[in-house]
């Protein structure tokens, strides 16, 4: 079950190829618990990608238009497809329902795209800047994201009792799903002190995006949906690569 459920998470949150997909309640269960796991593959393939870069000598720009792209490859773009559809409705500054309707609104309003262009020029120019040995940190930053993102579906309250969020939350062992997520952060903590202990200071963005989402949930739009926890994946990680290249300009 566990094997099923890893594959389940691999299978519904990257393009990574995998043998199996289940969708059973035991299955989705402990979804939750390996999607931090989902973002160690990324964050994995994303540190060998700028290696292969840097030992190719690629450009600046070269290389942040790479490292910008590389993360919607992997995962299919399903977390920039919630940013943008979280950015129509927070933006349209309507009333809850109104905003939820929104969200499940198929088209793409101005406000997605002018959100989206400005979220890549900012990745593009932050991964421009950054230093090489930062590098690592952002990578595990894609494992965070993915634990306090599995955290609030399973501990926020849904905002409406259909959709991704809600489905996953009400099959989720919200017991194992919270453990799993701790020690993944931890783990991230970890490895970052061990290349050198002040790098820990750059996750610090991390609760401070957590607070954010979990005031734009409830006060926009009454609860969490599966496209507010992709908003929270995509800001997080951009928090964490500015962070980053500050960090890096600092020391």
């Amino acid at each position: 079950m566990l094997l099923r459920s890893l594959l389940t998470a691999f299978g519904m949150y990257s393009r990574i190829p995998v043998p199996y997909t289940g969708s059973d309640k035991d299955d989705m269960r402990f979804v939750l618990c390996f999607f931090p796991l989902v973002g160690a593959a990324e964050g994995a393939i994303m540190y060998a990608a700028s290696c292969l870069l840097f030992y190719a000598g690629a450009g600046r720009l070269l290389f942040a238009c790479v490292m910008t792209v590389l993360p919607v490859l992997i995962t299919g773009g399903i977390h920039l497809d919630g940013f943008m559809d979280s950015l129509d409705g927070i933006c349209s500054y309507a009333d809850k329902k109104r905003r939820l309707e929104i969200l499940s609104d198929p088209h793409t309003g101005a406000f997605a795209v002018i959100g989206a262009l400005t979220y890549f020029t900012l990745s593009v120019g932050l991964w421009s800047e950054i230093k090489r040995d930062m590098i690592p940190l952002v990578c595990l930053g894609c494992v965070i994201s993915r634990a306090l993102s599995a955290l609030g579906v399973v501990w926020f309250l849904p905002a409406r009792s259909e959709g991704t969020a809600a489905w996953l939350a009400s099959h989720a062992h919200k017991g194992s799903v919270t453990i799993c997520a701790v020690l993944f952060m931890a783990a991230a903590a970890a490895a970052a002190a061990a290349l050198k202990p002040i790098y820990i200071s750059v996750f610090a963005v991390c609760p401070l995006c957590f607070l954010y989402h979990y005031y734009i949930c409830k006060k926009s739009f009454g609860g969490i949906t599966g496209d507010l926890a992709g908003y929270f994946l995509q800001l997080c990680e951009l928090a964490v690569l500015l962070a980053a290249v500050i960090e890096g300009g600092i020391l």
